[in-house]
This record gives structure tokens, sequence and C-alpha cells, in this order.
């Protein structure tokens, strides 16, 4: 699945575009925030560094 999400956006499908193709196969129910995510955060599928193989560690902290 997550091969499949950076095909379509490398194919230029926005990630709300994404989400929705994956809502409508029934695959959970998915956001375009869960897509895309926050870049400097790191966070949603095509934001977040372990979809491309590198270990992070202590990227958020929570008080």
């Amino acid at each position: 699945m997550i091969r499949w999400v950076f095909r379509q956006y490398a194919d230029g499908v926005w990630p709300r575009g994404i989400a929705k193709k994956l809502n409508d196969q029934g695959m959970a129910k998915w956001r375009d925030t869960a897509v895309g995510g926050h870049v400097s955060r790191g966070t949603g599928v095509l934001n977040n560094e372990t979809h491309i193989g590198r270990v992070v560690s202590n990227r958020r902290n929570y008080r």
C-alpha cells in the first residue's frame, strides 16, 4: 500500500485524491492529512522518513 501511495503521488495525484481512492477501495477511513501530513514534523505517509528506510527516534516530545 505504501508503494502504491508513492506511485500515485509521483503520477501527480494530490493527497486528497489518494485518500479518496483509498476510501473508495474500502481501505479504512483516510483523510488527505494522513497521506500528506506535515513536512517539518515528518507525519503522514508521504513525509514519514520510515517509509524511505530511515530510522528516526525522538522526533516528537509530548509534555
